[in-house]
């Protein structure tokens, strides 16, 4: 007996890739893994609404160090956006943060669309980057700052919107509030400049 019913209609989403780069022991892993749906090897799958758009957010946890290298680059090539993660706790891992962005400058060509994460905000009596700090490099280097705390997921919810937001205006999709055509910037225009994705999470950020 055959059915007279429509079949049901697939839905795609939009996926966004995006890197985790940073030295071993910051936290990449346990900010991948927050409320994943889906892991597949080093990349994890969820979905997130982003003004009322639902998409599917991939993140790939790049390990660090030389062995890695081939892949990393790949996952880099492959990624819409960044998540640069340091912790508060580690200088070192902080002073490293600038050469993961240039790599990514150098392998992509253009500048990133990226967010600077200061991770283990939970262990402050351990702090060694202030906040001033890293909120500093990232204005500098054209990125949206936050700090986190895997452990206790503080703020984990907020590194994926705001990129999904500018790569969207970026990529011709409307979102920071309201286009300025000034710094519209299509596909097929010129690639933009630090100065130009800063000043779109600026514009987000007084929403």
């Amino acid at each position: 007996m055959y059915s007279n019913a429509p079949a049901p209609t697939r839905v795609f989403l939009k996926c966004y890739k995006f890197a985790m780069l940073g030295v071993y022991g910051v936290g990449k892993t346990s900010l991948a893994t927050q409320n994943y749906a889906q892991n597949i090897e080093d990349s994890f799958r969820k979905q997130i609404l982003v003004d009322e758009i639902l998409c599917l957010v991939e993140t790939l946890d790049c390990e660090d160090g030389e062995e890695y290298l081939g892949l990393r680059d790949a996952y880099i090539r492959n990624s819409h956006g960044f998540v640069f993660v340091y912790s508060i706790t580690s200088r070192a891992s902080f002073e490293k943060i600038e050469h993961f962005y240039n790599s990514v400058l150098r392998l992509k060509g253009e500048h990133p669309v990226g967010i600077i994460v200061g991770n283990k905000r939970d262990k402050s009596n351990q702090r060694v980057v202030g906040i001033e700090e890293g909120a500093e490099l990232a204005a500098r280097l054209g990125c949206e700052f936050v700090e986190t705390s895997a452990k206790t997921a503080d703020n984990v919810d907020k590194l994926f919107p705001d990129l999904v937001r500018v790569i969207r205006h970026l990529s011709g999709h409307e979102s920071p509030e309201s286009s300025d055509p000034s710094q519209s910037h299509r596909s097929g225009d010129r690639r933009p400049d630090r100065n130009v994705i800063s000043a779109l999470f600026g514009r987000l950020r007084r929403r």
